[in-house]
């Protein structure tokens, strides 16, 4: 009975915060905060459910609220000084497809970044300036949103598959590495050809004038990350540069040195606004992921399906419950992978397709509690249907796809 009472409470929480966030549109840190303390006093944690909600939403600010902020400060360097347009007229001769240009920009800047949001919003500025009509400007968006999931989910050691495989103590070898990157690929085909098949315009760009007279030192701000990040990992006695807070934060601060005087106090507003309304909505997001994990929620959810549903698929489903609950893909591979190192099933199941199948559960169901999904709303001017058209569905359908790989790689090789 107090299973069954748990995972109701659960479901109500879902169908509040759908409501408050959709219907209402209350802030998504507030509805999110307010549904972990909801769940957590309703399912019997009472005082303790406010001290799991802070330090859920204070590990999440530990873990992102450097790259987020520095991001920002290089997204609105970036548009405030006008280098969209040096790296705009590149872009355009890599490709004649400005969709599959932006998604490659994405997954790519989703890397030195460390996250999939700051790479978005990095981007945010060079779609703006793209010379497509509007309906490939917002295929754009979209192919740059999956883009960069897609590496953020499924790359090492970017922050989904780090936390999953410090909590199983996994150590990440080349074959893992190789396999990853083979897999994340050709998932980003198929992503690619599921948004830019949709509506009547072809994927081309309106005009393409490749003028190369702008300065190269629009690149400056993005390429600095990597470049640090590099010296990190390749010279000696520089290994602090390996960190990605240290790296990006330097990247930022380096990028401020190309900004007019008479600009700077417009970047540092612009950016920490921009940085703080999406550290807010994870923040909620982690307030709400901590009240779950340290629920019985997991527990119970096992004890109803554990006996009936094959050992393979419970990671695949805790991860989709735990990240539809909260939305960010980050804080679910925390959360899963914490609940499943415990659990005595778990040696039942191969480590890599159990790492697999997490980060394919992070994927589904990226919906009203999810930050990007609304950052992407923001950005695109589009209704909350048609974000579930665009971003939603296919990455749901690329979800399900690596739990299919998943399934046959541990088929035929486990």
């Amino acid at each position: 009975m107090k299973n069954v009472q748990d995972i109701l409470i659960f479901t109500v929480t879902i169908v509040l915060i759908t409501n408050l966030l959709w219907k209402i549109r209350l802030p998504p840190f507030l509805v999110l905060t307010g549904a972990a303390l909801f769940y957590g006093i309703f399912s019997g944690m009472q005082q303790n459910a406010i001290a799991m909600a802070t330090q859920g939403a204070g590990r999440v600010f530990a873990l992102l609220a450097i790259p987020i902020f520095s991001g920002s400060l290089i997204a609105l360097v970036i548009r405030q000084e006008n280098f969209a347009q040096r790296i705009v007229s590149d872009m355009q001769k890599i490709s004649a497809r400005p969709t599959l240009t932006s998604g490659i920009a994405g997954y790519l800047l989703s890397i030195p970044l460390m996250c999939c949001l700051t790479a978005y919003v990095v981007m945010v500025p060079l779609v703006e300036n793209l010379k497509v009509n509007s309906e490939i400007r917002k295929k754009c968006y979209y192919a740059t949103a999956i883009g960069s999931t897609l590496s953020f989910v499924l790359l090492y050691p970017l922050p989904v598959i780090y936390s999953i495989t410090r909590s199983l103590n996994f150590n990440v070898d080349a074959g893992f590495n190789l396999a990853a990157i083979t897999i994340s690929v050709i998932l980003f085909i198929f992503g690619y050809l599921l948004i830019s098949k949709r509506g009547e315009h072809k994927d081309t760009w309106k005009e393409r004038e490749l003028s190369a007279n702008e300065s190269p030192i629009g690149w400056v701000p993005l390429i600095l990350p990597i470049v640090f990040l590099a010296i990190g990992h390749f010279l000696p006695g520089a290994s602090l540069l390996a960190d990605i807070n240290l790296a990006i934060i330097l990247a930022a601060s380096f990028s401020l040195l190309l900004v007019k005087k008479e600009n700077l106090d417009i970047v540092f507003e612009k950016g920490t606004r921009n940085a703080g309304m999406i550290l807010l909505d994870l923040c909620g997001a982690g307030a709400l992921g901590g009240v779950i994990a340290a629920s019985s929620f997991a527990e119970n959810v096992y004890n109803l399906i554990g006996h009936i549903i094959p050992a393979l698929f419970i990671p695949f489903i805790f991860a989709a419950i735990i990240q539809t609950a909260q939305g960010s893909r980050a804080v679910t591979a925390i959360i899963t992978s914490s609940i499943l190192a415990y659990s005595p099933y778990v040696s039942d199941v191969a480590t890599i397709p159990l790492i697999l199948m997490i980060s394919a559960g992070t994927m589904v169901f990226s919906y009203v509690t999810d930050p990007f999904f609304w950052l992407i709303q923001r950005t695109t001017g589009d209704d909350v249907k048609t974000v579930v058209s665009n971003y939603t569905i296919p990455l749901a359908i690329l979800g399900i796809l690596l739990l299919t790989s998943v399934l046959l790689i541990d088929y035929f090789l486990f």
